[in-house]
């Protein structure tokens, strides 16, 4: 919760609606989508803001975390460069 709180995500996007980080999510007011399903048209904030976003290169694309094994997960950014640079 508490790295939740600290990035304020628009969405959490997971495989898996029941792990712990979803109820986490929603506690902390962010919407928790399942990968894969379409967004729903019932929620123009976040279609409306990420709209907005610009979406070049070195758009934030995805955070991810550590295991947090040794303390507090840590976060990574990945930029839409650097996906298409690993998929290349």
């Amino acid at each position: 919760r508490d790295v939740l709180r600290r990035l304020a995500p628009d969405a959490l996007v997971t495989a898996d609606p029941t792990s712990p980080a979803a109820p986490a999510a929603r506690a902390c007011g962010i919407p928790v989508r399942v990968a894969g399903e379409i967004m729903s048209e019932r929620e123009p904030a976040i279609q409306a803001k990420g709209a907005s976003v610009a979406l070049g290169d070195d758009t934030r694309f995805l955070i991810g975390f550590t295991s947090g094994t040794t303390s507090l997960p840590k976060a990574y950014r990945r930029t839409r460069a650097t996906w298409r640079a690993s998929l290349a």
